[in-house]
């Protein structure tokens, strides 16, 4: 396995239910290292234990969706835990999974809700004037995107925290960090829609996997 795979940004996707030869239930995930490394896994169950193997000896960031069981990889340890394996990582957001949230809330008619759908488009179109003109190092991504996306996300913030208790805003405020996080490496994507693309393509399983609106991030 490559050295600089632990450090190496990564990403974790939760597929829909079936097994592969038996017809049991169960759950597929992909892990993508730098684009270069894909990962598959196959389990029976979709706990927290099963995700803290997974990344056993992982140090660095991972995008992920929401989902509660991946929360135990951020949290620090607690003493004693014969689980812990010494290891700190980040976590980064995914934007797509935010957006879809108020995609649900806006088909609803919840006018905030195509309000926010406007901002977070002009967050997805700037974040892929990044990439537009050439194929910049991570230092140039972080630096352009520190000077035009990042007023964005500020804005964006500032706009919804006022209405936490509206819609999806709940999530969206609680994820802020991890959501941000994005400013700190060029390496790190807006979204983890590169995951769910592989496992569309190689799992026959997970192709009736719903698609999300709106475009990737790149």
């Amino acid at each position: 396995m490559p050295r600089d795979f632990r450090f190496s940004p990564a990403h974790a996707r939760k597929a829909r239910q079936g097994g592969p030869d038996t017809g049991g239930k169960g759950h597929y995930f992909v892990r993508i290292a730098d684009r270069d490394h894909i990962l598959f896994d196959y389990t029976r169950a979709h706990t927290t234990r099963v995700v803290r193997a997974m990344f056993k000896g992982f140090s660095g960031y991972i995008q992920a969706d929401a989902c509660s069981v991946y929360n135990a990889l951020f949290r620090p340890a607690k003493s004693g835990d014969p689980e812990d394996d010494g290891c700190t990582r980040s976590e980064v957001g995914c934007w797509s999974h935010c957006r879809r949230k108020f995609w649900e809330a806006a088909f609803a008619k919840a006018p905030l809700a195509r309000e926010i759908l406007l901002r977070l488009s002009k967050i997805f179109e700037v974040d892929a004037q990044v990439f537009r003109k050439n194929k910049p190092p991570p230092a140039e991504i972080r630096r352009r995107r520190n000077t035009h996306l990042k007023p964005l996300l500020d804005e964006f913030f500032a706009f919804v925290e006022p209405e936490y208790r509206r819609i999806a805003l709940g999530d969206a405020v609680r994820q802020s960090q991890a959501l941000q996080r994005v400013l700190e490496d060029g390496r790190l994507r807006l979204d983890n829609n590169l995951s769910e693309g592989e496992m569309r393509a190689s799992s026959p399983e997970a192709t009736n996997m719903p698609k999300r609106p709106g475009p990737s991030s790149r």
